[in-house]
């Protein structure tokens, strides 16, 4: 951002220019960064550093940015070792799937919180990334190495057994079949047609009877009784409850990352809150917490970011940044990382800044 700066600070017209042509990009900036500055002033606990969602953010970010500069040899050369390791980790579900291993039995409990230590390449919710842009370089490029990872990510994403994984592979689908018009291709939609089935057996069986449960967890169970623990989708109705009495005491400027864990500390020991809330730091912030901790005023600007950048520059991979990124819910968790906000600018400065030598106002921004 500062070398885009410094290019057009040179000539003053260029500069007045290329402000206005992303004004609200920068005034988004700027008010974002001095949210987060002020808030990194308070402490927090390091435990959240070691928050697996980050991981998976720094992955999720990079994986676009790598394929914009595919035709670099180094980029392209990393992109294709991340797509070895998806064929890797699609092997290794392929046996599973045959009973050839049990090796990865707790694949979805173990793979998304440790990658690297479970002996997986990636984790199901990653892999479920590479389904779109692998299918894409295949219809550009039409080379069947692609096709190759096509497939592998697909089944190393149903082996996974997440929700996550599935509801981000079904986005990217919709979005490419709405990119490339593969809706009206009688063979792309046959393919999907047999996802279906996935859903009446082995770990698609196990996924919606898993999601039924917890529907029923959520109208009979007491969230506030330590005796119980909690299941998926309460604890996240929970996490919202807790960061909604949070945000109400700060709705504007928000209560700044620090202060939000003072808080939920303070509602522990009056015994508002459950015990065990009291060290969980769980990847899955919510949009609420998220809310309580920017505030109205910043979260409209983090919006104003990813928006701007998006409609500056028309991509598929920028639409699945931004879904996915509201999927996983990992605002909060960026936030709490330094460098994994370094990254996140820096990667959306790539994709929604735009500098032209001699710019009019009027200029169309391609």
């Amino acid at each position: 951002m500062l070398i885009s700066f410094y290019k057009v600070a040179k000539d003053r017209q260029n500069f007045l220019n290329y402000l206005k042509l992303n004004r609200y990009f920068v005034v988004s900036i700027v008010l974002y960064t001095l949210l987060g500055t002020l808030s990194y002033f308070q402490s927090f606990d390091l435990k959240m550093y070691q928050d697996h969602a980050i991981l998976n953010f720094y992955w999720i970010l990079i994986l676009p940015f790598l394929y914009q500069i595919k035709k670099y040899k180094k980029g392209k050369c990393l992109l294709h070792c991340m797509m070895v390791g998806v064929i890797i980790t699609g092997f290794m579900g392929v046996l599973y799937l045959f009973g050839v291993t049990s090796y990865l039995g707790h694949w979805a409990s173990t793979t998304r919180y440790a990658p690297s230590s479970s002996g997986v390449i990636m984790s199901g919710d990653l892999c479920s990334l590479f389904f779109s842009i692998s299918l894409l370089l295949f219809f550009k490029e039409k080379k069947y190495f692609y096709l190759l990872v096509c497939f592998f990510a697909l089944i190393a994403t149903i082996v996974s057994g997440t929700k996550t994984a599935l509801i981000v592979l079904l986005l990217s689908i919709l979005f490419l079949a709405y990119e490339k018009k593969l809706y009206k291709n009688i063979k792309f939609m046959a393919i999907c047609l047999l996802l279906i089935p996935f859903l009446f057996f082995g770990k698609g069986k196990q996924l919606v009877e898993r999601f039924s449960q917890d529907l029923m967890s959520l109208t009979q169970q007491n969230l506030m009784d330590d005796s119980k623990s909690l299941s998926s989708l309460t604890y996240r109705v929970y996490t919202c409850d807790v960061a909604w009495k949070i945000f109400l005491k700060n709705p504007i400027f928000g209560t700044g990352i620090g202060d939000f864990y003072i808080d939920k500390e303070d509602y522990i020991n009056k015994g508002e809150l459950r015990e065990d809330f009291r060290h969980t730091h769980d990847a899955h912030n919510e949009y609420l917490e998220t809310l309580s901790t920017l505030g109205l005023l910043g979260l409209l600007s983090l919006l104003a970011i990813y928006f701007t950048a998006m409609f500056n520059k028309p991509n598929i991979y920028v639409v699945i940044i931004v879904c996915s990124y509201l999927v996983f819910g990992l605002t909060a968790p960026v936030l709490k990382n330094k460098w994994g906000l370094v990254v996140f600018l820096f990667l959306i400065n790539h994709f929604g800044l735009h500098y032209k030598e001699q710019a009019s106002i009027n200029d169309e921004i391609t």
